[in-house]
């Protein structure tokens, strides 16, 4: 990977950050208000899936640091 991809995906990995920062904090939440005065608010972003994009461009940009995730079997407590 030569330096301009790499600053690529570390732009894109800090707002990625950022955006993952709004979500939790509630600061990405779009409002919108009808003609009747009744609100909807909503998130346009799953955090799951930016995590999962997040690990995604902290494998590429450095694989070692990223460790393989082993699925853990199921288990039942009673």
């Amino acid at each position: 990977m030569d330096e301009a991809e790499r600053l690529v995906y570390e732009r894109r990995l800090l707002e990625a950050r950022e955006k993952r920062h709004l979500l939790i904090t509630g600061g990405a939440v779009e409002q919108f208000v009808d003609q009747n005065g009744e609100q909807v608010k909503y998130t346009k972003a799953s955090l799951r899936d930016l995590d999962a994009y997040i690990l995604q461009l902290e494998g590429i940009l450095n694989p070692a640091l990223v460790a393989y995730r082993r699925p853990r079997p199921i288990g039942f407590l009673f």
